[in-house]
């Protein structure tokens, strides 16, 4: 499956020669990672954007992917317009879920529209959000994953926006609470990630009615971690994140991993 983004306001890298660095973002003049003012969506940005996915999407299929996922999660530009924090437009694509959804929905249909109906298109998204908004957010992901299927997803993966310290809390199964409340109102398959790291954390989402799951980082320990689940081992995984830097520094996947040995010419 290969998985469609746009990071949005996240970056935190973009090259000087561009005529107009700024970020995209719901939202104009959001202070981004990299300093940078964003620049908030225009009905012809998301024009563009909405064909770039499709463009995206068709070219998965042409060179033979099993399918795509869509990405609403993890602060990149489509998960803040989900977000209530983020997303403080006061036209058609702010204030409501409904509205706050409207953008994904249009990319999310034309998408569909594209690949026909037996290719495998799926959704991540976010079950929470930050501070006080997050209660009423509890509500508003019930309706967003009504949506995914109502638009045409296949399958829908289960997140949250605090994924990094739940890691470092020792919690395990993050999101199942927020999961088990969506389950009860799509038909289609649900997916939880986040602190799977044990057969037990997985019979434990597999009786609360949830159909798969998905990991990341204990394959980036363990590369033959499947074998070892088998074996009845857990994942020694520390969720510490370190991963998503680490190669760049040290020469090694994971913190747990021994240290390549130093060369000299």
């Amino acid at each position: 499956i290969l998985q469609l983004h746009h990071a949005g306001q996240a970056v935190y890298f973009v090259p000087k020669d561009l005529e107009d660095p700024a970020p995209f973002s719901p939202m104009d003049g959001v202070e981004a990672p990299n300093g940078l003012l964003t620049h908030g969506l225009t009905e012809a940005d998301m024009e563009r954007l909405i064909e770039a996915h499709v463009t995206a999407a068709l070219k998965a299929k042409e060179i033979g992917f099993d399918g795509v996922q869509l990405h609403c999660a993890h602060g990149y530009l489509l998960s803040q317009f989900l977000d209530p924090n983020f997303n403080q437009r006061t036209d058609e694509y702010g204030g409501s879920a409904e509205n706050r959804f409207r953008f994904i929905r249009r990319i999310l249909t034309a998408i569909r529209e594209a690949v026909g109906p037996e290719y495998p298109v799926l959704a991540k998204v976010n079950t929470n959000c930050a501070g006080e908004a997050d209660a009423a957010y509890a509500q508003d992901i019930l309706y967003f994953c009504q949506e995914f299927e109502a638009c045409g997803a296949d399958a829908i993966e289960l997140s949250g926006y605090d994924w990094i310290g739940q890691g470092k809390s020792k919690n395990h199964n993050y999101y199942l609470e927020r999961a088990k409340a969506g389950r009860a109102l799509v038909k289609i398959p649900l997916i939880l990630v986040g602190g799977v790291r044990s057969l037990e954390d997985i019979e434990t989402v597999l009786e609360a009615g949830i159909d798969f799951i998905s990991m990341s980082r204990p394959f980036i320990n363990q590369p033959d971690f499947l074998k070892r689940l088998e074996a009845g081992e857990a994942s020694p995984c520390i969720s510490c994140t370190k991963c998503l830097t680490l190669y760049a520094k040290e020469g090694r996947r994971c913190i747990l991993h021994e240290k390549p040995e130093e060369t000299t010419a």
